[in-house]
């Protein structure tokens, strides 16, 4: 096993669907998935549960990689987050995001997962990952929603982020925690 993705199932009542779900489904629909993928779809929003959810799986099944996926309503381009933020405390990916999206015009590196279940869920895995000292290595994704008019492209390099990540060996750094006291918070 070495891919694990997750979505978050819908959270507002005129939702749908959420993005991040969608772009699972689509990939898996297309066959546009590495082979050694599995997936853990529409995980509650809510981030006790989300989290033990994906860290039972991590430690059962110990992928290489974890990709957490949320939706970014407003947003229009796919976002890979360089971190996750609690209080004062972050902690960074340690994958090199910036080669893992060179090359994709409608993929840009995002410093901070908001401040909602995606941002508490990625923290806590990534917290997680480090306090154990595991080998898996974990990044989010923010996808737009899928009426984006660059949806399809939205996909595609979707599933070349998937490609790289599991194709080759970017360049990775110690897993980071940071303290700091100023920093700008995007929305999402």
């Amino acid at each position: 096993m070495s891919l694990l993705l997750s979505s978050f199932d819908i959270w507002k009542p005129h939702h749908r669907s959420n993005s991040s779900d969608d772009l699972l489904a689509q990939l898996q629909h297309q066959g546009g998935l590495p082979e050694a993928s599995l997936l853990l779809r529409q995980l509650p929003v809510n981030t006790q549960q989300a989290s033990d959810l994906l860290l039972d799986t991590i430690r059962q099944v110990q992928p290489r990689w974890v990709v957490l996926a949320g939706m970014a309503e407003g947003r229009s381009r796919l976002t890979v987050e360089r971190r996750a933020v609690q209080g004062l405390r972050s902690y960074c990916t340690p994958i090199d995001v910036w080669d893992l999206v060179a090359g994709l015009p409608h993929t840009d590196v995002s410093y901070h997962a908001g401040r909602f279940v995606c941002n508490a869920t990625y923290y806590r895995v990534l917290s997680a990952i480090a306090a154990a000292n595991l080998p898996t290595q974990a990044v989010f994704l923010h996808v737009p929603t899928s009426e984006e008019p660059a949806w399809p492209a939205i996909v595609e390099e979707a599933q070349q982020v998937l490609q790289r990540l599991v194709s080759w060996t970017p360049t990775v750094y110690p897993l980071a925690s940071e303290r700091f006291n100023d920093f700008a918070v995007a929305s999402g």
